[in-house]
């Protein structure tokens, strides 16, 4: 069986993540315009704006919070290299857009990661590194990972 070829892909919040939040936070302030103009706020208006508000919040949270790394498929194994930690790990696509993939990383010590990773405008290196993920997470957990 032919392996794919070794790829490597940085990892880091999302554009459209981003893309996410303006939306929200422009939901947000047409809902605050249009109920100033209609000059009827009731409770209802209250509770949508506050759901906003926390949705806008947690996804600012999770944007900011999001794993910075490299991924990285030598031809036999995935390795996952962040700021303070560098280890073999096991690699599972949750979701595959085409464009962008949601993963699961599961590195040695048991550490699980959720990543979302995009394509952006490097659309070669990005056909190389989802052809990697998909063909080369089939039973290649390292020794001591939990399976996926």
């Amino acid at each position: 069986m032919h392996r794919p070829p070794a790829a490597s892909w940085d990892v880091r919040a999302g554009r459209w993540y981003a893309r996410l939040l303006f939306c929200i936070a422009g939901l947000a302030v047409v809902s605050v315009l249009a109920f100033l103009v209609l000059q009827q706020w009731t409770s209802v208006h209250a509770v949508m704006l506050f759901s906003l508000a926390v949705s806008l919040l947690g996804a600012a949270y999770g944007w900011r919070a999001a794993f910075v790394g490299t991924l990285r498929w030598d031809g036999e194994q995935w390795h996952w290299a962040a700021a303070d930690e560098e280890a073999l790990c096991a690699l599972r696509c949750a979701l595959d857009l085409q464009y962008c993939m949601l993963l699961r990383v599961t590195t040695e010590a048991g550490r699980s990661l959720w990543c979302w990773v995009e394509s952006g405008s490097m659309s070669q290196r990005w056909l190389a590194f989802r052809r990697a993920v998909i063909s080369g997470r089939v039973g290649l957990v390292p020794s001591g990972s939990p399976s996926l």
